[in-house]
């Protein structure tokens, strides 16, 4: 599975759905965080349940997979 999603080492990560490699400074990790809780508030905003928010991003990064 991991192959296939494009990991071919460690460390990798996954922010929602958004692949990360390597090994990384914190900061860098915050940032990706706040980046996706703005995307969050943002779907939020134009009306997405927030029950439907996680499921709304997911099916966004399938499509870029």
């Amino acid at each position: 599975l991991g192959r296939k999603m494009g990991v071919t080492g460690t460390p990798a990560f996954f922010i929602n759905g958004k692949f990360v490699s390597g090994a990384r400074p914190m900061k860098d990790f915050e940032e990706m965080v706040e980046t996706a809780l703005e995307g969050a508030r943002k779907r939020l905003g134009a009306g997405i349940p927030r029950a439907g928010v996680y499921d709304a991003i997911m099916a966004e990064a399938q499509d870029s997979l």
